[in-house]
């Protein structure tokens, strides 16, 4: 059976060493997939996105893909594609039962230690949501998280109008539907953020599952996001 393919964008630089890809899915709302690669040429893609055949060359040309995190429950309906197309790929996740079918091959707090990168997980969830600081040649890291934050997408009509009832608010921090489906202590997570606001000056980015990155202004994004919850 042919895995679907959702109509997805070109895969674009963030730093010397990191890239994302646009993808989309059945209902109005973009994703987007995190490609990091290591110092030796391996890479390591989070929150994974099924792309068409020239998009897949291109991913090969970057590195090889060596790992695949699943951030989060939610996140792993490609995971099958990348285990047909790459056999020997590491699939981590903190759950270590198969996802969507897929055989888990190790905790990504255990297995991407090693490498540079900081693993976390964000307190006061329905679900554990997997967060990566990844470092970055110009210095300091990228903050790639999943659902937790998002920043609005540019739309119009229906889809314009759905997306702004359930995103975030004023367009940046936790969206909607996240903090009435998924937060279980908003304590935990409002002060989750204000402790990353106070550690924002490690951080030469934000990446997101939803929404284009921020490159600025990383404190008064995080702490508005704090107050969106």
């Amino acid at each position: 059976m042919t895995h679907p393919i959702y109509p997805h964008g070109e895969l674009f630089s963030l730093a010397d060493n990191l890239w994302q890809v646009e993808g989309s899915l059945a209902f109005p709302l973009k994703r987007n997939m995190t490609v990091y690669r290591h110092t030796d040429g391996r890479l390591l893609l989070y929150s994974v996105i099924a792309l068409e055949e020239k998009g897949m060359l291109a991913l090969e040309a970057l590195g090889t893909p060596t790992w695949v995190v699943v951030p989060h429950p939610l996140h792993k309906m490609d995971l099958p594609f990348y285990r047909n197309r790459y056999p020997h790929i590491q699939v981590l996740s903190v759950e270590q039962s198969p996802v969507h079918g897929v055989v888990v091959d190790g905790d990504p707090f255990v297995q991407l230690s090693s490498l540079g990168i900081r693993v976390t997980d964000v307190p006061g969830l329905k679900f554990r949501e997997i967060v990566l600081s990844l470092p970055i040649p110009s210095g300091g890291y990228a903050l790639c998280v999943c659902d937790i934050l998002s920043k609005a997408q540019k739309s119009s009509g229906l889809r314009g109008w759905l997306l702004s009832l359930l995103g975030p608010p004023s367009g940046f921090g936790v969206a909607r539907i996240v903090r009435f489906g998924q937060i279980k202590d908003k304590k935990k997570v409002r002060d989750w953020l204000i402790k990353l606001s106070e550690e924002s000056s490690d951080y030469q980015m934000l990446l997101f599952a939803h929404g284009p990155a921020v490159k600025n202004d990383f404190k008064q994004h995080l702490l508005k996001a704090a107050t969106t919850i």
